[in-house]
């Protein structure tokens, strides 16, 4: 997912572990607290749009992630809501209402059409406009496998983990199972790649990688299990706030500047200027104009 330079990307980190929240109190049906987290990753995801809509990596990626959160949200409504419960846990309280299997499917319809929306807006980038968002970047050397930078690899992972989400919604099994390990195989090879770079870096990756194994877990046991998954994936989802809380309190130690190779990527609009020795900014145009200046202070030194 993209990151959010708003206070170190404290705001990112805090809407990931509210995003998981959600999923964990969803998977051990507590509805309220459910809710309460969802609705505040939502919230968090429409600033994430909002401040980063000048970027055009970003503006797909806020825009995308933003339906699928909405998506997913609204098919929690309905199941905490409305579906006869067949789960072999009952923690909380649910339905909340009297079962009803037409409203349920109705919530249900309205997360595959979010869904769809925004497996629609990937696509479109990802034949469109990726080339072009990651093409004048400063990591050119950090490409990996047919991706320009790392970073590009990294958020591929988000297309399959929605169309996990898309075929599980449709009760898909073969496709969404398939979906989910294309997902985590991504996950773990940018871990690896992550932990060889950076270990600050590595625990946001495991949080990842915790985190979807997690909802792999859930889902399997959903469609091939009875539903016996909840506890598994509860346990992979605590797992993956650790990571997440262990990957904050990283950057707060460590100045939120680790030394890594390459950093992550940024867009050509980000780096319009460079910091001269004397601290000020110079251009393109003072790049020519400063080695003339150095020619001239050597030759004065040789005469």
């Amino acid at each position: 997912m993209a990151r959010c330079r708003l206070d170190d990307g404290f705001l990112e980190d805090l809407q990931i572990v509210f995003w998981i929240l959600k999923d964990t109190f969803w998977s051990l049906l507590f509805p309220a607290l459910s809710i309460v987290f969802g609705f505040a990753a939502v919230v968090l995801q429409v600033v994430f749009l909002r401040v980063q809509w000048g970027h055009l990596a970003l503006r797909f990626d806020n825009a995308a992630t933003l339906l699928w959160l909405s998506g997913n949200f609204t098919w929690m409504i309905g199941e905490t809501f409305y579906e006869p419960e067949d789960a072999d846990i009952n923690l909380g309280n649910t339905p909340v209402f009297e079962p009803n299997v037409g409203k349920y499917d109705g919530y249900r319809y309205g997360a595959i059409a979010q869904f769809s929306l925004c497996l629609g807006i990937l696509l479109v980038f990802y034949l469109c406009y990726f080339r072009k968002a990651y093409a004048n970047t400063r990591e050119r050397e950090e490409a990996v496998l047919c991706f320009p930078t790392l970073k590009a690899y990294e958020d591929t992972h988000t297309i399959f983990w929605v169309f996990k989400d898309f075929f599980w919604a449709l009760e898909i099994g073969p496709m969404a199972v398939l979906s989910a390990l294309l997902t985590i195989s991504i996950g773990v090879h940018v871990l690896v790649i992550r932990y060889r770079q950076s270990m600050r870096e590595f625990w946001n990756a495991l949080s990842l990688v915790l985190w979807i194994t997690g909802s792999a877990t859930w889902m399997i046991g959903e469609l091939y299990e009875g539903d016996k998954g909840r506890r598994a994936a509860a346990s992979f989802y605590a797992l993956a706030v650790v990571s997440v809380i262990t990957y904050g309190v990283r950057k707060v130690l460590q100045g939120g500047d680790e030394q890594q190779v390459p950093a992550t990527a940024v867009e050509l609009e980000d780096v319009e200027t460079i910091a001269s020795d004397d601290g000020k900014a110079i251009g393109d145009d003072d790049v020519d104009r400063d080695l003339r200046l150095s020619e001239e202070l050597v030759t004065e030194e040789l005469l």
